[in-house]
């Protein structure tokens, strides 16, 4: 898997995409305590954020 995509000719890194979708409102990260959760906004469907199998 590529270490980052490719947009607009420029390589944007796998956390830039990740902060961008935040922005654009199409994730969400929701703290609880010590358990963070990602948050995808349009199936409104969250998961752990602290397993590394999510971590893109």
């Amino acid at each position: 898997m590529p270490k980052g995509a490719i947009n607009d000719g420029k390589i944007m890194e796998t956390t830039g995409l990740i902060q961008r979708a935040i922005e654009d409102g199409y994730l969400q990260i929701i703290t609880s305590g010590k358990t963070e959760k990602i948050r995808y906004v349009a199936v409104n469907l969250a998961e752990k954020w602290s397993d590394p199998e999510e971590k893109v």
